[in-house]
């Protein structure tokens, strides 16, 4: 009922409601290399206008960032000093079980077993570095929900 108000009264004002009842999307990238943090956000930035792109040097920062903004998507190095990016998705991002967060897993590891590790915590989602512009805009079109149009 106070939406409905809400819309007729701009619209009758002339207000521009195209936002109205919409949160930003976000994304957060958690790496501890500048240079891919760096390119993720350029990339992300082209790929994905108009959304919130976060970055994150650790796992403590991520769970700051995460807890604040809740994003739709988060791009998870695997090898973080400290908490490493499977410590950090069993304690914090698992309990979204999914609903919530998108979580894309990224490693530059070439360890055996690792995507089924990986796959076996609940992420659905790996991406080797290097990785193409391609996979990631195929990541986005999966995980980001289109945001409807006025």
């Amino acid at each position: 009922m106070l939406r409905t108000s809400v819309v007729a009264f701009c619209q009758e004002q002339n207000i521009p409601i195209g936002a109205l009842g919409r949160t930003q999307q976000s994304i957060l990238v958690v790496d501890d290399e500048p240079i891919i943090r760096s390119s993720m956000l350029d990339l992300l930035t082209r790929l994905a206008p108009g959304v919130h792109i976060l970055t994150a040097e650790d796992a403590f920062q991520a769970g700051q960032l995460y807890a604040t903004h809740k994003p739709s998507l988060v791009f998870l190095d695997l090898m973080l000093p400290g908490l490493n990016g499977l410590r950090f998705y069993e304690r914090v991002l698992a309990e979204d079980n999914g609903k919530q967060t998108h979580v894309v897993a990224i490693t530059g590891a070439k360890q055996y077993g690792l995507e089924q590790r990986v796959a076996r915590l609940g992420i659905d989602r790996f991406l080797r570095k290097p990785f193409n512009t391609v996979a990631v805009e195929h990541i986005l079109a999966e995980c980001l929900p289109a945001t409807s149009q006025p």
